[in-house]
């Protein structure tokens, strides 16, 4: 049964209205005075508490649920409660903003190395044996796959969902789950048997390294992996968009490439030809007499479709 709250919902300014509901509730969430499956009561109740009218109450309470503070019960027994976790809810929030912040490549890919790290770390710490167990069973299950590009690629994903499952941190996995929306499009279709195999390796010594409680090594090995796909994914695709340096050799003699400035100074010279002298204008009264159009006065151009001058 739901305990009521003995927060004291004192009156509030009239100038502040729903806003100000909003961030005492908040307050008093972060506070400890309200927690999960607290009452703060019905639309009527809350607003003599407050001070207002049921209207500025509803606006607030519309507010707290869409930032999922707030469950709106229906009924005798219904009101306002204080939410329980969900986990995906916070996914879903953080990887909208993410969306609509705009990641560059760089950013998904130092931010997916920074929690995988730190998950690695912690699972070598905290996985327990059916944490170990169930790593096992999804990296044999992708080694499998070694030679299968793009089956061993999802696979390999529940290989590193469960890794950073077996830390026992949620706000990794929040993270996790919310940068995998950004990920996957990055690898989909650039996993090939070569890449395949390196990774099963690679997966294989993180987890002797999980196996055997070694956070630092584990850490250490994650990093480099990730690093190395890092490399291709970010630092490569940037190089290749670049042109070459001019220290770099030329095409034929394998020579260094001379710079702009040398190929300038070495370019042969031009003539330059004596300028002709101007003619003398004929004026506009000349160029009406030679059956010329006079050149137009400065200004915005008429269109002279309807026969206009």
């Amino acid at each position: 049964m739901a305990v009521e709250s003995s927060v004291d919902w004192s009156p509030i300014k009239a100038k502040t209205l729903a806003f100000s509901i909003v961030e005492r509730v908040r307050r008093a969430l972060f506070e400890g005075s309200l927690r999960s499956g607290d009452r703060l009561g019905t639309e009527m109740s809350l607003a003599e508490s407050f001070g207002v009218s049921r209207m500025v109450v509803r606006d607030a309470l519309r507010s707290l649920e869409a930032l999922g503070v707030l469950d709106i019960r229906v009924g005798g027994r219904g009101g306002a409660f204080i939410a329980q976790s969900n986990p995906d809810r916070l996914m879903d929030a953080i990887a909208i903003q993410l969306q609509l912040i705009g990641l560059s490549k760089a950013e998904v890919v130092d931010s997916q190395i920074a929690v995988e790290v730190a998950a690695a770390e912690l699972a070598a710490r905290d996985a327990t044996e059916e944490d170990i167990a169930e790593l096992r069973r999804l990296h044999a299950a992708a080694s499998v796959l070694r030679d299968q590009p793009d089956e061993f690629r999802e696979a390999t994903s529940a290989f590193h969902l469960a890794l950073v499952r077996a830390s026992h941190n949620r706000v990794l996995l929040a993270q996790y789950n919310a940068l995998s929306f950004f990920v996957e499009p990055l690898l989909s279709g650039r996993t090939t048997v070569d890449i395949a195999r390196r990774a099963s390796a690679a997966q294989a010594a993180i987890l002797e390294k999980i196996v055997q409680h070694d956070s630092e090594g584990a850490r250490a090995m994650m990093h480099a992996r990730l690093n190395a796909i890092r490399e291709n994914l970010v630092v490569a695709p940037a190089d290749e968009d670049q042109p070459p340096p001019s220290h770099c050799a030329g095409p034929i003699t394998g020579r260094p490439a001379p710079s702009p400035a040398v190929r300038r100074a070495a370019a042969p010279r031009r003539r330059r030809s004596p300028p002709r002298p101007a003619a003398p204008s004929p004026g506009r009264r000349g160029a009406r007499r030679a059956g010329r159009s006079p050149r137009p006065w400065p200004g915005p151009a008429r269109s002279t479709a309807s026969g206009s001058p």
